[in-house]
This record gives structure tokens, C-alpha cells and sequence, in this order.
């Protein structure tokens, strides 16, 4: 089983990318994760214990339910009997939907003690994201900020969270990129590619890069 992963901050692009891919190559896209209360896991459930009264709302400002979706998702696909599947949102986008839960909430615990308990929660997801039975292939979707911003813009529908992503770009970099270094120190079947799309020769250009690296 080979798990294809596009990341990036919202704009970027993946779901253009997951969709030609699974377009052109019969692929199935996974479900996208969402707040649903489905049963945390027990190692989410004590974090949850250990902290819950620093926050007003504790499961949206680490994305606790956003978690457990995700990995309720991904395996519903792994045993679909598939040989790959793409996630067009995946394991390294989740502490951003943790910040997006503590700004909605006007969460009052400092950002340097929030971001801590933050990436202790990422952390616990790497442990168990390893005994997943699979190769993973991290496409990270690189896409300047004007760019972005044009295209969420231009969007029928703008989500709440998209706002604050594009008036939070700065801290929405830092929590990506953090969410990735760790990725890539703890992850045992792995491997982390860097691509660009701004523009339709990137995308045709990064989507060839998927192929001819996975497919």
C-alpha cells in the first residue's frame, strides 16, 4: 500500500492536484477529514484529560475530533484493498486545525505554552501514524502567499477558516513547517518532496513528479 499525501497551507492547491491524479490514474481520494465526534484514541483521550482545564474548548483548540477523523479515514481506505490512495489534506495539515480552534475560541493561554501542548498532540498522532502498514510519500505543495490568497478569494463558497488562514499566514507557515520537521524526524517509512504550484506548468510539472516518483 502506497499512501500518497499532498500538504500545504490553504491555497496551495492540493485538491486540483488530488483530483487530476485520481483522474488520470483510477487512484481513490481519501475522505477529507472533518470535526466529527468520533471515539478519540486512548492516547488522545489522556493528553485531553491532562490539559483540558487550560482551554475553554480544549477538542477544537488541538483539533482533537479532527484527529481522530483522520485516522478513521485513512483506514477505512487502507482496507479498502487498494494499492494507493491520495490524501488531499493529510497527517502534517492537523495541528493547523488546531489553531484555527484556538482563534475562533479566543483560547487565553499564551501562543509559546499553547504551541507546546500543540505538537505534543502532533506527536502522539506520528506514534501511532508508524504502525500503519504502509509507505507514505509527502508531497508538500509550495505556492506563494499573493497566489494563495487570489484563489481563496476567488472561491464560490469562503470558509470562516480560510479567512483567518490568509490574515495568519505567518503563524499558519510556522505551524506547517514545524508539523513537518518533526514529521520528517519520526516517520519510519517516509518520504518528504517539495513542490511548486503556482501557476498551470507547475501543477502539470508537479503532478508528473508524483507519477514518475510513486505511480
Amino acid at each position: 500500500m502506497k499512501i500518497i499525501s499532498l500538504e500545504g497551507l490553504k491555497g496551495a492547491g492540493k485538491t486540483s492536484i488530488a483530483e487530476e491524479l485520481g483522474r488520470r490514474r483510477n487512484i481513490d481520494i481519501c475522505e477529507k477529514y472533518m470535526h466529527q465526534h468520533i471515539a478519540l484514541s486512548s492516547m488522545l483521550f489522556s493528553l485531553k484529560k491532562r490539559y483540558e482545564n487550560k482551554f475553554l474548548n480544549i477538542d477544537e483548540a488541538l483539533g482533537t475530533y479532527y484527529y481522530a477523523s483522520f485516522f478513521s479515514s485513512l483506514e477505512k481506505a487502507i482496507n479498502g484493498g487498494r494499492t494507493a490512495i491520495v490524501l488531499d489534506k493529510g497527517l502534517l495539515s492537523l495541528p493547523a486545525t488546531g489553531y484555527y480552534g484556538y482563534l475562533k475560541n479566543k483560547e487565553t493561554l499564551p501562543f509559546s505554552k499553547y504551541s507546546r501542548i500543540l505538537f505534543e498532540t502532533f506527536e502522539l498522532a506520528i506514534i501511532h501514524y508508524n504502525s500503519i502498514k504502509a509507505d507514505s510519500y509527502f508531497f508538500i505543495i509550495k505556492c506563494n502567499e499573493e497566489e494563495r490568497l487570489r484563489r481563496i478569494m476567488s472561491r464560490e463558497e469562503i470558509k470562516p477558516s480560510e479567512l483567518i488562514a490568509v490574515g495568519r499566514n505567518d503563524i499558519y507557515e510556522l505551524i506547517f513547517s514545524q508539523s513537518a520537521l518533526l514529521a520528517q524526524a519520526r516517520l519510519s517509512r517516509a518520504s518528504f518532496h517539495y513542490l511548486f504550484n503556482e501557476n498551470l506548468e507547475d501543477k502539470r510539472k508537479a503532478i508528473s513528479s508524483i507519477e514518475a516518483l510513486v505511480l
